[in-house]
């Protein structure tokens, strides 16, 4: 006679198995599911308000505006009517340098081609200041 050992027994045990088929249990209960959503509005909300906030935060807002606001247009004021006074005195420079000094390098010239030269030189001086002006502001 066969002896039928042990590994040959449960071979026969699993080979009666049959599957069962179940529905599937949900993962989560509602309630879970509820907390679940909340939390996830919640933290796209903290999301939303840190993205916003990350875009504006150069943006002067009502009750960031420093209280010391007079002294800063004063002194941007102060600059200003320094970058003017500057640019005139230059192209009134340029102007006067041409007007005398032309007649110097050409003893015969009239009085508008005097001008005309300094025009012209203080044109060109105005031009040079207004550029350097616009690359520092």
């Amino acid at each position: 006679m066969v002896q039928v050992d042990a590994d040959y027994a449960a071979f026969r045990k699993l080979h009666r198995l049959r599957p069962k088929h179940r529905e599937p249990e949900p993962l989560l209960s509602d309630e879970a599911k509820a907390a679940l959503e909340k939390r996830l509005e919640k933290y796209q909300l903290e999301q939303e308000s840190r993205i916003y906030n990350e875009m504006v935060k150069n943006v002067i807002r009502d009750k960031d505006v420093q209280s010391d606001e007079f002294g800063a247009v004063w002194k941007e004021m102060n600059r200003q009517g320094t970058v003017v006074f500057n640019t005139m005195l230059t192209v009134g420079g340029a102007f006067t340098f041409a007007y005398y000094g032309a007649p110097m390098m050409v003893p015969s010239l009239d009085l508008p081609y005097r001008v005309v030269c300094g025009l012209i030189l203080g044109a060109i001086v105005f031009f040079a200041d207004l550029y350097f002006i616009m690359k520092s502001m």
